[in-house]
């Protein structure tokens, strides 16, 4: 019996045609151009000009970034002042800065207003009791803001750091508490004067506003919910100031950084301000402290 020879064909490879690799081309291109794209959008890659095939692309040297967070030129970081670690660095060294006024309410040694005020607005009390500022403020209107400065002659530093604790003892959401800075109302000048105000609220969030002399309302440079915030209970806060930058701490945390340039000096203060027609604030602060930079 005769075996039959099995024989295996080989199948013949496909023929690329012209097409098929200009089409094949563009695929590799786009691929390498999206591979390019990523590097350079996460920093691993820093080109102004790339070219591929006849195509050539073109990229900036910097990232984009929002006009508050701008990285400002300081003479004690050299890194972006609004990174976590700098702005740590900051908060640590501006509490080594020379110590011009300080007041932890065992007495009122910086003459903070004390007794009992009343006026169209509000009526209010303020005392020291064991060894905090008890300030007590009753609202006769809505969107009422109330302040108080301590009564001393001091040179107001430009460069500053300035910090307080604050202790809210009524958990009234639409109540908010804080320092004012750069005051241009302080010794007299009145309420109506321009300045800048730092407020915590008990719903947890922050607000830094502007006021323009004789204007009403205030402009909302910034306005943000924080976990750092405690309702009730005690919060210390602080600003550092900087020619035109600042940045803001609760507890200890930087919660914000930005940069605003109408008042370059002024004076301090605390601050109430209160939504509501019959809003009750009853507010404690102590261990107010002002720093001056070298």
């Amino acid at each position: 019996m005769t075996k039959r020879k099995t024989v295996l064909k080989k199948k013949a490879m496909p023929r690329l045609t012209l097409s098929d690799l200009k089409a094949w081309m563009g695929v590799l291109t786009a691929i390498a151009v999206i591979i390019l794209l990523s590097l350079v959008l996460t920093g691993k890659l820093n080109l102004q000009k790339i070219k591929i095939g006849d195509a050539e692309l073109e990229f900036s040297e910097s990232s984009p970034t929002l006009e508050a967070e701008e990285t400002p030129t300081l003479s004690i970081a050299s890194s972006n002042p609004s990174t976590l670690e700098t702005s740590t660095d900051i908060y640590y060294e501006a509490q080594q800065w020379e110590s011009v006024a300080k007041d932890s309410f065992d007495s009122n040694i910086l003459n903070w207003a004390e007794g009992d005020r009343e006026d169209d607005l509000s009526a209010s009390n303020a005392t020291i009791v064991d060894g905090r500022y008890s300030w007590h403020v009753v609202m006769k209107s809505d969107l009422v803001t109330v302040f108080t400065w301590p009564k001393i002659n001091i040179d107001n530093p430009a460069d500053f750091y300035v910090t307080v604790n604050i202790r809210n003892m009524n958990n009234l959401n639409t109540n908010g508490f804080g320092l004012t800075f750069r005051d241009q109302g302080t010794n007299g000048k009145g309420a109506d004067a321009s300045r800048y105000s730092f407020l915590i609220y008990p719903d947890q969030h922050f607000v830094v506003r502007y006021k323009e002399k004789d204007e009403n309302g205030n402009t909302i440079l910034i306005t943000a919910s924080n976990e750092n915030i405690r309702p009730v209970g005690n919060n210390r806060i602080a600003i550092i100031g900087i020619d035109s930058q600042f940045w803001f701490y609760i507890n200890d945390i930087l919660v914000d950084y930005r940069t605003h340039d109408k008042l370059s000096t002024g004076g301090f203060g605390f601050v109430i301000t209160a939504k509501n027609d019959g809003d009750e604030a009853i507010v404690e602060f102590d261990d107010f402290e002002l720093r001056m930079a070298p």
